[in-house]
């Protein structure tokens, strides 16, 4: 529920949008563009297939289109730490394919957060203190709160209607991603931070170093 509720919020970012990124699970390139951009050879240094590949195109003034269509269901059964080093993993690499979405992801989501958070502290240090215009001081969280609600019902309301063949499986997340909400969003916020530093991954076992977007060697312990 926690993977799909994160991926969910990422996909809201996709449409026609500057944010599109070629996405592992679902996409196609034309032949001629893979071999113009000469894609194999990126691919034989490159740690990441879709990202590397985004960067590619968009460097040759290309656009990435987003088809709803070729939305797709994964049924994942994982723990919480392989979900934690998953989402993690996949945030560093985006920072250093992709460092413009990364950015705009850790300012929306820093934003987000004490909009939310923050704002809330202050209402509740108003209602302590026993400040005057006490409703002003939660409208804003409440505000934020219900925006976030908004979205992930809209969201939802739209997976739903792209996968609706497959829909009687996913009602638990659906549920859970409206619901819960305010909590997958501290825990992204939390590991997008996280990545702040260092350009080091463990994938399968193996320790990666991203020396560029197409550049990556292997680390020895």
């Amino acid at each position: 529920m926690a993977l799909s509720a994160g991926n969910a919020k990422v996909a809201q970012l996709l449409g026609n949008s500057i944010f599109n990124q070629a996405w592992g699970g679902s996409m196609a390139v034309r032949a001629k563009v893979f071999r113009e951009l000469d894609i194999p050879k990126i691919w034989q240094t490159a740690l990441s297939d879709d990202l590397s590949l985004s960067v590619a195109v968009k460097k040759a003034g290309l656009i990435i289109a987003f088809v709803p269509a070729c939305m797709a269901v994964s049924f994942e059964d994982t723990t919480w730490p392989k979900a934690f080093e998953f989402v993690r993993r996949q945030f560093l690499i985006t920072k250093v394919f992709s460092r413009g979405t990364w950015v705009f992801s850790i300012v929306s989501m820093t934003g987000s957060m004490l909009a939310t958070w923050g704002t809330l502290t202050v209402a509740v240090y108003a209602a302590v203190s026993g400040l005057a215009h006490l409703w002003f001081f939660f409208l804003v969280p409440v505000v934020s709160v219900a925006s976030q609600f908004v979205r992930a019902c809209m969201r939802q309301y739209v997976a739903g209607k792209l996968l609706r063949e497959h829909i009687r499986y996913m009602k638990l997340a659906i549920a859970s991603d409206i619901l819960l909400f305010w909590v997958w969003s501290i825990i992204l916020w939390i590991l997008i931070v996280s990545t702040s530093f260092g350009r080091t991954i463990r994938w399968r076992g193996i320790r990666y170093k991203m020396l560029s977007p197409a550049e990556t060697i292997i680390l020895r312990d």
